[in-house]
């Protein structure tokens, strides 16, 4: 996670390739729940997940402070909070 925050591309390129399935999923409910074609915000999707990436910080959860919060319950808010962002700004994804 780390190294991908820092440029390197295989690190990257890893997390992507284990996240995936469940980016999909994220972007494929809020298609649903907006109904908005899947594959015209499903590269929207994969911008939210790299804000997530690089945004996220190895931090502690505040009612467990031996546990960090882990990236995989944080990602999938973050996409959809981008999601929301893009859906309620003026600008048209794709025509």
């Amino acid at each position: 996670m780390e190294k991908s925050q820092y440029g390197d591309d295989g690190a990257f390129n890893r997390l992507i390739d284990i996240y995936l399935k469940r980016i999909k999923g994220v972007v494929y409910d809020f298609s649903i729940e907006y109904e908005i074609d899947f594959e015209e915000i499903f590269s929207l999707g994969i911008i939210g997940f790299i804000y997530s990436v690089y945004n996220y910080r190895f931090t502690k959860q505040a009612n467990d402070p031996n546990n960090f919060f882990p990236f995989g319950y944080y990602f999938p808010n973050q996409i959809k909070k981008y999601l929301m962002e893009v859906k309620s700004s003026e600008v048209v994804v794709m025509d």
